[in-house]
């Protein structure tokens, strides 16, 4: 038995609350008038391509004014919250995500909203593009996330010997279709990866989260047994 407590690194869009990219798009298209495409974007998973924009601060303050005005419609990612409970009794989790500091208190009430029983250790801000770092810091021995670039930098750190879950989030705000390309002897694929499509109902993609968690459970749970 490994008596080590583990450090657990979560997401949180796309792994812990499920966020709509149609509604993104036109929350975008009604409040700052940009000419946006969910056609565009579920052609090419591209947010740029989607909004027109090419500015990534232009487009963060936007999802930091979205995040605020949608706080009551984040619901839990599928069986997140129950996973996340049982893995919380032997392991230490910590919320890693690319929102914006400003929008830490709204994250926060929608954690305590529809997460209540998950106790976390930090929830760390800001970090586009940098969850290399926060990782290295908390010493974080599993990484769950749904975007590609992330899990791809994380992978190719030589510094970084933290076993990463890619979750499967294709229809998801990090969509892509670039996971086959990467490999790494640290990522853990889920099966749960087998059952997702494209044209995947509603239905289908909440029994795809809620096995990618029933499965993430057990990994980690299995470590320590």
């Amino acid at each position: 038995m490994n008596s080590k407590r583990l450090k657990v690194g979560v997401d949180i869009d796309g792994v812990l609350i499920d966020m709509d990219p149609k509604h993104y798009l036109d929350f975008c298209a009604r409040e700052f008038g940009w000419n946006t495409s969910y056609a565009v974007y579920a052609q090419t998973h591209s947010w740029q391509q989607a909004t027109g924009q090419s500015d990534s601060s232009v487009m963060s303050r936007a999802w930091g004014v979205y995040i605020e005005a949608i706080e009551d419609a984040q619901f839990p990612i599928e069986g997140a919250h129950d996973a996340l409970r049982e893995i919380g009794r032997i392991a230490d989790i910590y919320l890693i995500t690319a929102r914006a500091s400003s929008q830490l208190e709204a994250t926060e009430r929608a954690i305590r909203k529809h997460l209540p029983d998950i106790q976390y250790i930090e929830l760390s801000m800001n970090n586009l593009q940098n969850k290399i770092q926060p990782i290295l810091d908390f010493g974080i021995d599993y990484y769950i996330d749904d975007s590609y670039r992330e899990i791809s930098e994380l992978a190719k750190h030589e510094d970084i010997k933290t076993i990463l879950i890619p979750f499967p989030s294709l229809y998801g705000f990090h969509a892509t279709k670039k996971w086959d390309e990467l490999k790494n002897e640290r990522l853990v694929w889920l099966k749960a990866w087998n059952n997702v499509s494209d044209d995947s109902s509603d239905q289908q993609k909440k029994a795809v989260y809620h096995q990618a968690w029933d499965e993430i459970q057990e990994i980690i749970l299995r470590h320590v047994s």
